[in-house]
């Protein structure tokens, strides 16, 4: 089930890329829950810091600008 990094490369644009996947890993989905879960204390510090300093995440839209 599992391959070498560089045969999954040569395999270029060839397979769909959900088939290299599972030819990886076993999965056809992507799965963001194990970085999320890594990160979460770092996620939590931001969040509370922000709301401490007043910081503001995201964009504002001027008039005639994006302000970031």
């Amino acid at each position: 089930m599992y391959c070498s990094y560089r045969r999954l490369m040569e395999k270029g644009s060839s397979n769909p890329w959900q088939e290299t996947l599972r030819e990886a890993t076993g999965e056809f989905r992507l799965d963001g829950s194990a970085l999320r879960e890594y990160f979460r204390p770092l996620e939590d510090w931001l969040r509370t810091e922000n709301l401490r300093t007043g910081e503001v995440v995201g964009w504002s839209y001027g008039k005639d600008t994006l302000l970031v």
